[in-house]
């Protein structure tokens, strides 16, 4: 782990305390939803365990932290939301993206092969403008850099 800088922790008790309030907050039934009736602990521990964290990338493995992390409470938050550790910010952020992406969808009149893709593109055009003017750049910009996305080439831009 010493790759991994969040993922550490230095000193032996408070490794000791650390580990136990994991243990019981994993294996414990009253931190799921559901107080797991339906699996979600089994759903949870597959998806976050030791076999899974050594498949994915070496850049996304250096973006999580013990507590607080922001790759489980945004690209994983569909597993994370069914523990009763993530964050209400979380959930409601996820709530709020359910509903714009529902709400824009269904008022496009387009078929499902190119609903995607024009859902994102209205996405993108809403909210441009007030990214904009909060965070004085571009939302599409800022996406693509929090995507490692590099820039499309125009066509004008390739015959100069």
């Amino acid at each position: 782990m010493h790759k991994y800088p969040s993922m550490q922790i230095n000193n032996f008790k408070l490794y000791c305390q650390k580990t136990a309030r994991i243990q019981e907050y994993v294996t414990n039934a009253k931190y799921y939803e559901n107080r797991n009736q339906g699996g979600e602990r089994e759903t949870f521990i597959n998806h976050f365990n030791l076999i899974q964290w050594l498949k994915i990338s070496e850049t996304e493995r250096k973006q999580h932290k013990l507590e607080n992390c922001m790759p489980c409470n945004t690209t994983h938050i569909e597993i994370s939301k069914i523990h009763k550790s993530v964050s209400e910010t979380s959930i409601q952020i996820l709530n709020l993206s359910e509903q714009i992406v529902e709400n824009v969808s269904s008022i496009l009149p387009t078929s499902t092969a190119t609903k995607g893709k024009k859902t994102a593109q209205a996405l993108i055009n809403v909210l441009n403008p007030l990214f904009e003017n909060q965070f004085q750049k571009s939302f599409e910009k800022s996406a693509a850099e929090a995507l490692h996305l590099s820039p499309i080439e125009k066509s004008a831009d390739k015959n100069n």
